[in-house]
């Protein structure tokens, strides 16, 4: 399918502008969570992090210190998230659902995220269709 490429380019993006990917340590005592928590945590790296289970890290440290094996990459969508979402938000209409393989990279600096914007748009194997923008609050 298309979640390994994507990892693939991500990770090239990433390398290419200071990238920082979701992270958890397999070493690292963690808290107690529930199931429901654990199973959103390995669908979703942006919950793993919000809840203090895993934080944001430089790739490029992380390939250099051959712990590359900790990057939570998300997951594809799930058949029956996805029909829920097209349901509820697209008008029944699948064709609208554009996030079923997706990936999160984050920036530290603006000059960073310009970086990799620019790893995006010049990647030959890439054709951008559409841009959201939508800064953390933070």
């Amino acid at each position: 399918g298309l979640d390994p490429l994507l990892r693939d380019r991500c990770k090239s993006w990433a390398l290419q502008s200071r990238g920082h990917v979701c992270y958890k340590p397999t070493a690292r005592a963690t808290r107690r969570i529930s199931l429901e928590e654990a199973t959103e945590e390995m669908q979703d790296p942006l919950v793993a992090a919000e809840q203090g289970i895993a934080d944001y890290h430089l790739l490029e440290d992380l390939v250099r210190r051959g712990e590359e094996d900790g990057v939570m990459w998300a997951r594809v969508k799930r058949p029956l998230r996805a029909v829920e979402k097209t349901v509820r938000a697209y008008g029944r209409d699948p064709s609208t659902l554009l996030d079923l393989c997706r990936q999160t990279l984050v920036y530290q600096t603006l000059t960073d995220l310009a970086e990799g914007l620019a790893a995006i748009f010049k990647d030959p194997d890439v054709r951008v269709v559409r841009m959201k923008n939508r800064p953390s609050s933070d």
